[in-house]
């Protein structure tokens, strides 16, 4: 899941124990974090988000997909009719198809697509102007197995949340949900310089593997 905001002040702490990610009852994590190799100071912050397996249920979804375009409202949404397709959804589509990285896409009001390697087909324009990025899910595995294609698909995302600023900036906030693992979902949301992509995916990887220890 990824949305872009505006910046802002996250409290600082210590970086979070890695291996209570997922264990954590109450989560709720910010900290400052020196990305790896690099030494820039950015935000990220960790927080629960909703079963996604369940709200698609109750949605009378399968929302099994290693990777998910989830609509930004997915959390608190009771029925389909209370979807919205955020405008981005379509460009982090195509961006997806076009790579070949199979997902699928949960619509408003219609069937959910799931987006094999060889559809072409367009939902829409490329957004424009401030429009919000809708929530992309994505499996633990998903990020592990296949890192060079998370990572791709991280940077898709960045990609996505300039275009939705409507403007020129060295930096960007966007969020991840990850899960499940042991029934739960994170949310996991980055805030600083654009060009920290692959450390960005790659703080995210070894958080899931200590895990799993």
């Amino acid at each position: 899941m990824f949305c872009a905001h505006k910046l802002g002040q996250l409290q600082e702490r210590a970086a979070p124990s890695a291996g209570t990610v997922f264990g954590s009852a109450d989560l709720d994590v910010h900290c400052s974090v020196h990305l790896p190799e690099r030494g820039t100071l950015v935000n990220i912050a960790i927080s629960a988000f909703a079963n996604v397996a369940e709200c698609g249920a109750a949605l009378g979804l399968d929302l099994s997909t290693a990777l998910l375009i989830l609509p930004s409202n997915f959390e608190s949404a009771v029925s389909r009719s209370d979807l919205v397709q955020d405008s981005s959804t379509s460009w982090l589509s195509d961006r997806f198809t076009e790579a070949r990285i199979p997902h699928t896409v949960l619509l408003p009001d219609r069937e959910t697509q799931r987006r094999s390697m060889s559809q072409s087909d367009r939902f829409r324009s490329r957004m424009a102007g401030t429009a919000e990025l809708p929530l992309v899910c994505a499996t633990p595995r998903f990020a592990l197995q296949t890192f060079d294609v998370f990572s791709l698909v991280v940077g898709y995302v960045f990609d996505a949340a300039q275009m939705a600023r409507g403007e020129a900036t060295d930096a960007t906030h966007v969020d991840l949900v990850i899960g499940p693992r042991s029934g739960r979902y994170v949310r996991i949301s980055y805030q600083g310089p654009v060009t920290e992509v692959q450390a960005v995916a790659a703080t995210i990887r070894k958080l899931l593997q200590q895990e799993q220890v």
